[in-house]
């Protein structure tokens, strides 16, 4: 969904907002969003209020929120989340997600000069997702058939689920601050973060 189809507001780069959220989800769900979570508390009898931080200011479109039967697999200042029903299938290729994610995020910094502006780096996988995925500040969010694999993955669906990974996180340059005036010539290929095999 769009953010004008959420909300009223002018959604281009040049127009920047900071966005406040406060969920109210099932307790048994895991929400995410651009920012960490700053307080839960209960709310009517099977559900829980989550508030987070506030954002730094964005444009509408990389304003994010996800929720579900979520579940987290963590690595090194990084999360993956999974429906939990892919748990156990994503554990094992989880390891190479986030350090493409990190790599990523390193090569990234260095381009620019400038350490991640945010909080924290979410990858959430989102089945049916309508695009590759999405970037936005703080988290981006990747069609799940396009990490996860039904079989033990060759080296060039390791290659394309990179590729998905990076130009994700190459598309949102603008998560470091920079207006997108200029292509990022430093990633020449997804061969700089991740090697043949």
């Amino acid at each position: 969904m769009d953010a004008s189809q959420a909300f009223p507001c002018l959604d281009q780069p040049d127009l920047k907002a900071r966005f406040d959220l406060d969920i109210t989800a099932p307790d048994t769900w895991t929400v995410v969003s651009n920012t960490r979570i700053e307080a839960t508390k209960p709310g009517k009898p099977g559900f829980r209020l989550t508030g987070f931080a506030e954002t730094q200011p964005l444009p509408p479109y990389l304003f994010a929120f996800a929720a579900g039967p979520f579940r987290a697999i963590p690595g090194e200042g990084f999360r993956l989340f999974v429906r939990q029903s892919q748990f156990n299938r994503a554990s094992p290729e989880a390891p190479e997600v986030l350090r493409i994610a990190r790599a990523g995020v390193r090569h990234m910094a260095e381009y620019f000069h400038r350490t991640f502006p945010f909080g924290k780096y979410d990858l959430v996988l989102i089945p049916g997702f309508p695009f590759g995925g999405m970037e936005h500040s703080g988290s981006t969010f990747l069609r799940e058939e396009s990490v996860l694999f039904r079989s033990v993955p060759e080296g060039d669906k390791i290659q394309r689920a990179a590729l998905i990974c990076t130009k994700r996180l190459t598309n949102g340059s603008a998560t470091f601050g920079e207006r997108r005036l200029r292509p990022v010539h430093g990633l020449r290929d997804v061969g700089d973060i991740v090697p043949a095999r």
